[in-house]
């Protein structure tokens, strides 16, 4: 079954996430670790550790994967990357 949500667009995983397919949120969740840590190293928490900043980067990503809405014409990659930033 995980080939299967591979497979789907962001939009789609939102969508079935939404939906509470808890593995369709695993999928976007790890889909996008990798830009929550790029955007993560670009930050400087005095006396904090990389690791806080990624899983509030993460909490961003969860936020974006529940209030992401493509009627406003923005990609999800782009939506996540907003409310990643603007949770660090």
């Amino acid at each position: 079954m995980q080939g299967n949500y591979t497979e789907q667009s962001d939009e789609k995983l939102v969508e079935i996430s939404r939906d509470g397919d808890k593995q369709a949120t695993e999928t976007l969740l790890l889909r996008y670790s990798g830009l929550v840590r790029g955007v993560a190293r670009g930050f400087f928490l005095v006396g904090g550790e990389t690791e806080d900043l990624i899983q509030e980067g993460m909490i961003g990503l969860y936020n974006a994967i529940e209030n992401f809405d493509e009627r406003k014409g923005m990609s999800f990659k782009n939506f996540a990357c907003l409310c990643v930033k603007g949770r660090l």
